[in-house]
């Protein structure tokens, strides 16, 4: 019986949290008449153990993490969303325990079994918007924490001070630990309750939750947005960029100038290390070499959903020639949208080449002198191409991401300047490669990421160490519920943060830029303050920003 938290119950032991759901089309081997008889059979079981679930979600389903890759990796459960208010836990492992004995009879063991409490199952993260707890204590509880984890070896990637609830009226505000070794029982059994005690230490309301999860470094495994496919000239902040031959795509941050001694200042494309690195473990480059926008792996893959259409839309107007002949209404319209693919065709240049943004001049990837996590490269923007720091004056009025991407009004005016402080509990957007524009809120405490894989650190120099830790400021979606678009996914690393309640020396903006983007963990992003990449920026390349300005506040 898995009992490794409050609110489920499972056999065998069930994969840890979150987990995404799916429905099983047929259940193996038994086929899809069986699979509904037990399923009406198992619905009484729960009826005479008195367990109570919400209508229709007591079904077979697969339950697999993001990260898992096919059905091999997914396991099949039977799975319950129970009421723990009506229905008690000791009737939970009575259902459970009858229901595995079932599944066992039909020689389903491969099948898992599990009841979780469907509020509980509904929790997501949301920010703290004010301090609850004096910073200093919170630091405090991070560094006592932080060093019991390293002790006992638990192999922990995030530690965040921040608020968990079903919604944005039911909240409590939880220390977070996400780790990849869940299935260790010192977890269960000695390092939550360690952690509990020093959360109450600090408030008798404070929790500790557990989850799965690492942050994701990785870039453009997702989908790209649309809009991110800008093959003119003039490159926009959030448009998809690569590596010329590399397999994957990140996003343009934005474009800043840096002067260098008594040289005219050169204008660069800011981005992240992880986008534009040929080698994703090395510490920095100052390698001479192409980046293009939109990425070739974006560009193949357009070019590839572009040719399909072509080749659907040709099946579908010879099948309606051979019905209805050449000149009928149908024929023609097909025949107008197989045009109108073939001329997005055109407008991908033939010529590679053409779609090079510039070459990198410099990147790093590490900590800086105050322990941020700095992830940022600088690419020469080539003469083919302009980028300038425009946004649509809408990022001032949305309230979610769905209320931005559905706005009209896309008058622009320009980014000038960038801000240090003041941004926690502030409403944010970004422009990424993936999700387009969202809308999110800095969480009031920043997080901890642990580098578990020495991503920011030379082994060479303390081969010893776990790694290292380093800070970073978490990003939640403004309307996490009701607003499905997540704040950064996969291939928004390198997007810049923008604050759009500006303070009074820059009302005159439509936002002020503050943070750049580097990876996402569950349902939130990751930044770090411009702050911390200025400062590495100008240290590393000996040279001085002076576009965007500092705001002075």
């Amino acid at each position: 019986m898995d009992r490794r938290l409050p609110y489920r119950r499972g056999m065998p032991l069930l994969k840890p949290l979150p987990l995404k759901t799916a429905l099983v089309d047929e259940l193996v081997p038994v086929g899809r008449d069986t699979q509904s008889r037990l399923t009406i059979e198992i619905a009484e079981i729960l009826r005479e153990c008195h367990v109570f679930w919400k209508s229709y979600s007591a079904y077979f389903a697969r339950r697999y993490q993001p990260r898992d890759t096919g059905p091999e990796s997914q396991d099949v459960v039977f799975f319950v969303e129970g009421d723990l208010g009506e229905s008690s836990i000791e009737n939970w492992e009575r259902a459970v325990q009858s229901i595995r004995k079932l599944l066992d009879e039909r020689d389903l063991q491969h099948v898992f079994v599990e009841i979780i409490d469907y509020q509980k199952h509904a929790t997501s993260s949301f920010a703290i918007t004010e301090e609850l707890f004096p910073s200093e204590e919170v630091e405090s509880l991070y560094t006592s924490a932080q060093l019991y984890l390293v002790n006992a070896t638990m192999r922990w990637t995030t530690m965040t001070l921040l608020n968990r609830g079903t919604n944005s009226s039911n909240l409590c505000p939880t220390l977070l630990i996400t780790a990849v070794d869940l299935e260790r029982d010192q977890w269960w059994t000695v390092i939550l309750p360690e952690l509990q005690k020093m959360c109450h230490s600090l408030s008798s309301d404070l929790d500790v939750e557990l989850l799965h999860g690492t942050v994701s470094y990785t870039y453009g495994e997702r989908e790209y947005h649309p809009g991110a496919m800008n093959y003119g000239q003039n490159l926009q902040m959030g448009d998809s960029v690569g590596v010329a031959g590399s397999s994957g795509s990140g996003s343009i941050g934005a474009a800043i100038e840096l002067r260098s001694g008594d040289d005219p200042p050169t204008t660069f494309i800011l981005s992240n290390h992880h986008v534009v690195a040929k080698d994703q473990n090395s510490e920095g480059s100052g390698d001479n070499y192409a980046i293009r926008s939109p990425s070739d792996s974006d560009t193949t893959s357009q070019r590839a959903k572009i040719n399909e259409q072509i080749n659907s839309f040709t099946r579908k107007r010879d099948e309606v020639i051979f019905r209805h002949g050449a000149a009928s209404d149908f024929a023609r319209n097909i025949a107008g949208q197989i045009t109108d693919c073939q001329q997005q065709l055109v407008e991908i240049s033939a010529d590679d080449n053409a779609r090079n943004a510039g070459n990198l001049s410099s990147s790093r990837q590490g900590l800086s002198r105050n322990g941020w996590i700095v992830d940022w490269s600088l690419t020469k923007l080539g003469n083919n191409r302009s980028l300038s720091n425009d946004v649509p004056v809408a990022i001032v009025a949305a309230e979610t991401s769905r209320d931005l991407q559905k706005s009209t009004n896309w008058r622009v005016a320009k980014l000038t300047s960038w801000c240090e402080t003041k941004f926690p509990g502030r409403r944010v957007v970004k422009r990424g490669r993936t999700t387009g524009w969202t809308v999110g809120i800095v969480n009031m405490y920043n997080s901890i990421v642990m580098d578990d894989i020495r991503k920011f650190s030379d082994p060479t120099r303390n081969p010893n160490t776990q790694g290292v830790n380093g800070k970073a400021w978490p990003i939640f979606p403004a309307a996490l519920l009701s607003d499905s678009i997540p704040f950064m996914d996969n291939g928004d690393s390198g997007s810049i943060i923008i604050q759009t309640e500006n303070d009074d020396s820059t009302e005159e903006e439509v936002g002020v830029m503050i943070g750049l983007g580097f990876g996402a963990i569950n349902d939130y992003g990751l930044m770090s303050p411009l702050s911390a990449i200025f400062a590495d920026i100008e240290e590393q390349v000996n040279g001085v920003i002076i576009e965007p300005h500092k705001a002075v506040l």
